[in-house]
């Protein structure tokens, strides 16, 4: 047998596998957000709120367990407002809810976009558990043919994430030039219960000091998300998440303001090119408005004092309170 006939015979029974996979494929099961949103927009909710645990994280020393969402709601009473959230949710995923939405001809008034900086770092663009290729896919094709391909994709690895977790864990922590470890040296599960202070400066140097640039996939990701909805009737609220800057200056200095200022007004031209305003609460809270030392590693979930001023900043700062 010739090369050339063992490479078209190979190809011939890929297709078959695939042809078969697809005519006998079980049924796909959807993300439940999925299911909530089309609910949602089908009895007329005028505000989809999407987020990821930044807007549903409480503290425990907080009065009350509202989330970010379940105020606003409160200061917009007559307003129908849903979130649609899932941890580690970011510029991607509500790529595919905006496609979702226009082609299934929703029209709901307002889409919240919070832009959160940490999903920019390796610890969120290379981490195995944040890639969501396969709910991405889902929420893109759901009733349509392409979803047919699901499962036949999936025997071919199609949603694996493309770094391994050994990969990840063995990722260096470097900034200018010096290296300060490895991811994997992050969980140590004693020194987060110790807030250790060294372990808690390469958590920030992983998380916010990268240089952002217009080519990174989660940007190129959140332009086609506002080009999908130029001249839609739908208008998008993007809102960059609250970070600790005071935490993050007292442990590196002033290439943590720096940098995020830096990457904060990359973001803020893009958008502008496209006439698109942004709500910039980067530096907008004390230390005192985060709780992720209850949880013992950086992150922008918010506390009481945190989620109040949020809300009431997009209520402030939007026409969210002209509209209902």
């Amino acid at each position: 047998m010739t090369l050339r006939n063992f490479i078209l015979k190979l190809l011939l029974f890929i297709l078959i596998v695939l042809g078969f996979q697809v005519i006998v494929a079980r049924p796909v099961e959807y993300p439940r957000e999925l299911i909530i949103l089309d609910k949602v927009l089908q009895n007329g909710f005028s505000i989809i709120y999407f987020g990821d645990s930044t807007i549903t994280s409480t503290s425990k020393n907080d009065p009350t367990t509202q989330t970010t969402p379940e105020i606003l709601w409160r200061m917009l009473p007559k307003s129908k407002l849903w979130a649609i959230t899932h941890p580690s949710l970011s510029l991607d995923v509500y790529d595919a809810y905006a496609q979702y939405i226009l082609r299934k001809g929703y029209h709901p008034k307002f889409l919240i976009f919070p832009i959160n900086l940490r999903s920019f770092s390796p610890v969120w663009v290379s981490n195995p558990n944040m890639q969501f290729k396969s709910e991405g896919f889902i929420i893109r094709y759901k009733d349509t043919i392409w979803l047919k391909f699901y499962h036949p994709l999936g025997v071919f690895k199609y949603f694996e994430p493309p770094v391994s977790k050994y990969v990840f864990d063995n990722t260096k922590i470097s900034y200018k030039g010096k290296t300060y470890g490895y991811i994997k040296e992050l969980n140590d599960q004693v020194k987060r219960a110790m807030n250790d202070e060294t372990r808690l400066k390469k958590q920030f140097i992983l998380d916010y000091l990268y240089t952002l640039t217009p080519h990174y996939g989660k940007i190129q990701s959140m332009l086609r998300l506002v080009d999908r909805l130029k001249n839609t009737g739908i208008d998008p609220i993007f809102y960059i998440t609250p970070v600790d800057f005071q935490s993050g200056s007292s442990l590196i200095g002033d290439d943590f303001t720096q940098t995020i200022s830096a990457n904060t007004r990359l973001i803020k031209s893009l958008l502008a090119e496209r006439s698109i305003d942004v709500l910039d609460f980067s530096a907008s809270l004390p230390a005192e408005a985060f709780m992720w030392r209850e949880e013992g590693y950086p992150n922008e979930h918010l506390n009481l004092l945190g989620r109040y001023f949020l809300a009431k900043s997009l209520v402030e700062g939007t026409n969210l309170n002209n509209y209902r």
